[in-house]
């Protein structure tokens, strides 16, 4: 249920959720999975913190430390996996294809360039 609601809200939001693809073989099942289990709870932290023995990287609270690496506490290790490890290439294509040509056209329209490289006439 928690899962949910907080996908509705990200949905009518208008934020909008990068999917894993699933055409590929040879991840599909694991990108499949993933896209279900989102959005993914994360934590970040540069810190180490001591529990009791051991040394982790983590974030402290008043009621306990969280630990970023452990997969019980946050999904930093999963979202990591997917983006860096199974799907970077992907990463790489939707960032150039989507945010980048979008940055390109916007500082071409401030310098009065259209997409196609010819100045507009005045």
């Amino acid at each position: 249920k928690q899962w949910y609601q907080r996908r509705v809200a990200i949905t009518a939001g208008d934020v909008e959720i990068y999917t894993f693809p699933t055409d590929d073989e040879t991840v599909a099942d694991v990108n499949k999975e993933m896209n279900e289990m989102m959005p993914f709870a994360v934590v970040g932290s540069r810190e180490d913190v001591k529990v009791g023995e051991i040394t982790v990287r983590g974030r402290e609270y008043p009621w306990g430390v969280v630990e970023i690496e452990n997969e019980q506490h946050c999904d930093f290790v999963k979202l990591r996996e997917m983006l860096i490890r199974t799907n970077m290439e992907d990463l790489r294509e939707v960032t150039h294809r989507k945010h980048y040509e979008l940055y390109r056209r916007g500082k071409l329209k401030q310098m009065g360039i259209t997409d196609d490289g010819a100045h507009p006439v005045r």
